[in-house]
């Protein structure tokens, strides 16, 4: 993710997440290396399904394919 989408990604959660959400964007996709490293601990196959609940940005919902057959991503508006 560059920081123009992250950018695009704090506008739009912006008044959700507050008065930092261009850093809580950026944080998420500092996560990537363990958003990984728990779909394979988990075993997650090709042909499952994964809901997020809370996915933010949806960084760990990108993750999915195509690793999974479906990801679903569920956050508060």
């Amino acid at each position: 993710m560059t920081a123009a989408t992250s950018s695009g990604i704090a506008g739009v959660w912006g008044p959700r997440w507050g008065s930092r959400a261009e850093d809580r964007a950026a944080n998420e996709d500092l996560q990537v290396p363990t958003y990984a490293e728990a779909i394979r601990r988990v075993g997650v196959e090709a042909g499952e399904r994964v809901l997020d609940i809370g996915c933010g940005s949806g960084v760990f919902l990108r993750l999915g394919p195509p690793t999974v057959a479906r990801v679903f991503g569920l956050d508060r508006l």
